[in-house]
């Protein structure tokens, strides 16, 4: 990294050095190495302990807002399964790198039994089979993935 060292300010000159300031100036490498980055290292880390549980809060928020939104209209594709003795059935794969039961998945995705090719006989050209999709999509999610509102529920 290339620093440009610029002249110092009349408060550098007398040792008043305020790093957050505007007017504040990088003047070499040794210095942002061994002075500055020691003392925003040591102000991240004071800042990162004592607001810890604004900090946790938001990450939760953030990723439980993001979750909602995917709930809405979560993403799945269709497909025919064929079993050794059934007919074939069609199924929903679901992404989902959310919480299962409290926990995560190893699979980022689930399985979910939409029907069997005698409710579809024209399987996945079916009319009106993406709009029934996904409301037994949503159905298995509430039922199997409830909504936790609450921190550690």
């Amino acid at each position: 990294m290339n620093e440009t060292i610029l002249p110092l300010t009349d408060n550098q000159k007398q040792g008043k050095v305020n790093i957050y300031s505007p007017e504040f100036r990088l003047e070499s490498s040794g210095y942002t190495e061994n002075i500055l980055l020691p003392i925003l290292e040591i102000d991240f880390k004071n800042f990162t302990e004592s607001n810890q549980d604004i900090i946790n809060t938001f990450i939760y928020w953030t990723a439980k807002i993001e979750e909602i939104k995917y709930r809405l209209k979560p993403h799945f594709t269709l497909s025919l399964v064929k079993n050794r003795d059934s007919k074939p059935s069609v199924v929903a794969n679901v992404k989902w790198v959310y919480k299962v039961k409290g926990k995560f998945k190893k699979s980022p995705y689930l399985s979910v039994y939409i029907g069997s090719m005698e409710q579809y006989p024209k399987g996945l050209k079916d009319s009106g089979l993406y709009h029934e999709a996904a409301q037994k999509v949503q159905a298995y999610l509430n039922r199997v993935c409830p909504l936790e509102l609450l921190p550690n529920s």
